[in-house]
């Protein structure tokens, strides 16, 4: 029996294009806020079922099933009562998994059963090319919401308005989420908490440790010891 107390394990894969996994085998799951990767997120359900939000939607991805998040795309889940065995697989973005739309696809036993580097390469292959529409919209972490919606001739409030719409989360909400994106970075290269939320400019290693948690369900320092060598 799986320890409910354990949550989201974290940690690195030996395939060079996969940069972590993320495993969850301890029942119901919690809800995770809105954030997004860097990388192509493949999410394969053993059992139970996941929920995703997005700018497209609300997605179901029930046991069996599995789910394609581009890069960039924003997301959250609500939490699930009943219990869930999950693992995503978060893939570097020059392999071939198309852009835009998220993809649910029907995925094969021996991946539900034990999804490894192997098998992943097995899927890329079999999942249908043109996932659909164009890459979203995104703002540039360093840029004023003011400065570019001047530059995109709208006003501000219409700018962040339409943003929303496209994206899913406004820009405030989006420059976060990439800053928790520089973070993971440099948590997986072994840079402590504190230096990590200075340099991914948090205030202080609280506003960090919160933000961190809500959006992927574990604290800074438990997910750095995922990726210890």
């Amino acid at each position: 029996m799986c320890d409910a107390g354990q949550g989201w394990r974290y940690g690195r894969r030996t395939l060079a294009s996969i940069v972590e996994q993320a495993v969850w085998q301890c029942g119901p799951t919690p809800a995770l806020g809105w954030h997004f990767h860097d990388e192509a997120q493949v999410m394969m359900v053993r059992s139970g079922r996941r929920r995703i939000e997005t700018a497209h939607g609300l997605i179901v991805v029930d046991a069996g099933c599995g789910l394609i998040l581009p890069p960039g795309l924003p997301h959250r889940s609500p939490a699930e009562s009943s219990s869930v065995d999950c693992h995503n697989l978060y893939v570097r973005c020059d392999l071939p998994f198309g852009v835009g739309r998220p993809l649910v696809f029907r995925a094969p036993e021996d991946i539900c059963a034990a999804p490894t580097e192997i098998v992943l390469r097995r899927l890329i292959a079999a999942v249908p090319t043109g996932m659909g529409g164009p890459a979203i919209n995104s703002i540039s972490p360093a840029a004023s919401v003011t400065a570019t919606a001047f530059a995109k001739g709208l006003a501000r409030e219409t700018y962040i308005r339409a943003f929303r719409r496209s994206v899913g989360v406004t820009p405030h909400a989006y420059r976060l989420a990439a800053m928790l994106n520089d973070a993971r970075s440099l948590l997986r290269a072994q840079v402590p908490p504190a230096e990590t939320a200075a340099a991914a400019g948090f205030a202080d290693q609280s506003h960090l440790g919160r933000v961190f948690r809500r959006a992927f369900g574990i604290t800074p320092a438990a997910y750095r010891s995922g990726f210890i060598a």
